[in-house]
């Protein structure tokens, strides 16, 4: 058994959030953010619901959101476009492919450069950062497949 610590407890939260759900703080049978939007057509993912953004601009948002944190963990300082990170709006189903591709690619990318970390790196507040934000994003996915 591995030695509780911040960091473990920050991995095992985005695993939660991104892959597999164990009941931290998710129901376990929806799934996480991954496994939910296989289950989700480029036709819903693209839906923009009284004038909130589509799942399809969502996910390209956290994406860059993740991107740009993993980016200033190691060192970056230039500036984010945040309005352009919305700018997702209708895909075809090879480009909804492509979101959900990119999205696991980052998400994995960050994942290994957190697992580095020493324990009390203070990197590692880049990772509270992107758990609170994805999850947040996570949960106004689900609620906008629940309006569809």
């Amino acid at each position: 058994m591995t030695e509780e610590t911040l960091k473990s407890n920050i991995l095992e939260m985005l695993e939660e959030t991104f892959v597999q759900t164990r009941g931290i703080y998710l129901d376990r049978a929806k799934g996480g953010l991954l496994e939910t939007l296989e289950k989700i057509s480029a036709e819903t993912a693209s839906i923009e619901f009284r004038n909130q953004r589509s799942i399809a601009a969502h996910i390209e948002h956290t994406r860059v959101y993740l991107v740009a944190l993993h980016g200033y963990m190691n060192g970056a300082t230039s500036p984010t476009d945040w309005d352009a990170s919305w700018q997702t709006h209708t895909v075809t189903e090879l480009e909804w492919r492509i979101l959900r591709d990119n999205l696991k690619v980052t998400y994995e990318a960050l994942m290994k450069d957190l697992e580095k970390l020493d324990d009390n790196d203070v990197k590692l507040s880049e990772g509270i950062a992107i758990l609170v934000h994805s999850a947040y994003h996570f949960g106004a996915i689900r609620q906008l497949v629940l309006q569809r």
